[in-house]
């Protein structure tokens, strides 16, 4: 059975926390809690923007909004234990939400990671939508390149990271044999 990740724990509490800012059921289902690495590494390992969304809303700004739920995020936190995985939370301008694990984190993460094997990291998003994959387009009548061998290698990694991500994946290698130079 696949374990939640981490981050997804983490944005379930953000969901929480974002509900009992009285937002209307439609703005919370429409909002973007993507909770992923910064685009400076110095800030921390996780970082949340979703304050930036909040802002018109709330007529405030982003950083004093970021501030409110760090601080409620907190509390959250202790309730659905994964306090004891986040060494810190800080909050940056124009109104990040960053993120320090712990090192129990990485325990945790590599103890999963050594108990779901190859499995790990493998999402069901596909939910089973049938994709056709075609690729390496080799016209026989004239010289294979490495262009070829680079269309073989992207194709076929393209396939299997859709099937990873629970899609069924037909391959189809395209021959260019169709004409009259044949």
């Amino acid at each position: 059975m696949k374990q939640t990740s981490f981050e997804e724990q983490l944005a379930l509490s953000v969901t929480q926390v974002l509900k009992t800012l009285d937002l209307p059921a439609k703005t919370l289902d429409s909002l973007n809690v993507v909770i992923g690495p910064p685009r400076i590494q110095a800030h921390g390992d996780l970082s949340l923007s979703v304050a930036m969304q909040l802002t018109k809303l709330l007529k405030q700004p982003p950083l004093k909004i970021a501030e409110a739920i760090a601080l409620k995020l907190k509390d959250q936190l202790k309730k659905d234990k994964l306090d004891t995985f986040i060494q810190k939370i800080e909050v940056k301008p124009p109104g990040f939400i960053n993120f320090v694990l712990s090192d129990a984190a990485l325990t945790q993460t590599l103890s999963t990671v050594l108990k779901e094997k190859d499995a790990y990291g493998q999402q069901t998003i596909g939910h089973g939508t049938k994709v056709q994959v075609e690729f390496v387009s080799a016209n026989p009548t004239g010289p294979l390149s490495v262009a070829h061998g680079r269309q073989a290698a992207v194709g076929d990694s393209l396939a299997n990271i859709l099937s990873f991500a629970g899609f069924e994946v037909t391959r189809e290698y395209y021959l260019n044999d169709e004409g009259r130079q044949i």
